[in-house]
C-alpha cells in the first residue's frame, strides 16, 4: 500500500477509535459524576471538528522544520518520522495543546458554546484521557519502550537509574533551551491537567467557574509560555 492510502487508512482507524474511546470514557465519568446533558455530543464533536484540524497543523509544522533544514524530502512518511521522535509524552502534548487552543478559539467565537462551572474542567480531563489514549494507539510501539525503559529504571540498581536521570535531564535541557514549541506544549498540557484537578477538588467546598474566562487563561497561558521559550531559545543563541 502506498505511504498516503496507508496514512489515511490508519487515520481512519485512529479516528474511529476515538469516538468509541470519547464513548467509552463518559460512560464511565458519568459513573462517578453526573454529566452535562451535552456530555456525548460536545466530546463526538471535539473530535470530529478538531481532529482533521490538528493533522493539518501537525503536518504544516513538521514541513516548515524539514524545509528550514533543507530537507525537500516531505513525504508522508518523513512527516510522521519527525512526529514520532518527539516520544510519547511530547506527543499528547502537541496534539492536546493543538485541539485545545483550536476548540477555545471556536468557543470564543461562538463557532462551539463554551463549557461552564465544574464541567468546563471535566471536559478537559476527558479531552486529555482521550488524547492520550490516540497517542498511545498511535504510537504503540514507541509507548512499549517507554514502559520497558519505566521497568529497566525501577527494578535497576542504583547507578543504572542515576545514569537514565542525567540522560533524562539532559534531553530536558534540550527541549528547554532549543525546542520551544516542543517545551511549551509539554509545559501547557501538565498545568492544565493541575488546573483542572486542583478546581475539581476546590469543588467540593466552593463553586467553581468555567466559561469564556477560563478559555481565554488558557490561551493566555500557552501564550505566554511559547514567548518565554522562545526568547530563550534566541538567548542560548
Amino acid at each position: 500500500m502506498r505511504p498516503i492510502a496507508r496514512g489515511i487508512v490508519k487515520h481512519l482507524i485512529v479516528f474511529v477509535a476515538l469516538l468509541a474511546l470519547v464513548a467509552v470514557i463518559v460512560f464511565v465519568t458519568g459513573l462517578f459524576v453526573d454529566l452535562h446533558p451535552d456530555a456525548y455530543r460536545d466530546g463526538m464533536l471535539s473530535i470530529v471538528y478538531v481532529y482533521p484540524l490538528v493533522l493539518v497543523a501537525i503536518g504544516l509544522f513538521a514541513l516548515v522544520k524539514r524545509l528550514r533544514r533543507g530537507d525537500r524530502a516531505t513525504s508522508l512518511d518523513g512527516l510522521v518520522r519527525w512526529y514520532q521522535e518527539c516520544g510519547v509524552f511530547t506527543g499528547i502534548a502537541i496534539v492536546f495543546t493543538l485541539i485545545t487552543v483550536i476548540n477555545n478559539v471556536m468557543m470564543l467565537t461562538g463557532i462551539d458554546a463554551p463549557k461552564e462551572g465544574l464541567f468546563a474542567y471535566q471536559h478537559m480531563l476527558v479531552r486529555i484521557a482521550i488524547v492520550t489514549g490516540a497517542v498511545t494507539i498511535a504510537m504503540v510501539r514507541e509507548a512499549v519502550r517507554v514502559l520497558r525503559r519505566l521497568v529497566v529504571f525501577f527494578t535497576s540498581d542504583p547507578s543504572i537509574r542515576r545514569s537514565m536521570l542525567d540522560d533524562l535531564a539532559s534531553r530536558t535541557v534540550e527541549v528547554v533551551t532549543r525546542r520551544p514549541f516542543e517545551a511549551s506544549v509539554t509545559i501547557f498540557t501538565v498545568l492544565t491537567f493541575l488546573i483542572c484537578v486542583a478546581a475539581i477538588i476546590a469543588s467540593t467546598w466552593r463553586e467553581v467557574a468555567g466559561g469564556a474566562p477560563f478559555y481565554i487563561a488558557l490561551l493566555i497561558l500557552y501564550g505566554v509560555l511559547l514567548v518565554v521559550f522562545v526568547v530563550i531559545r534566541l538567548a542560548r543563541r
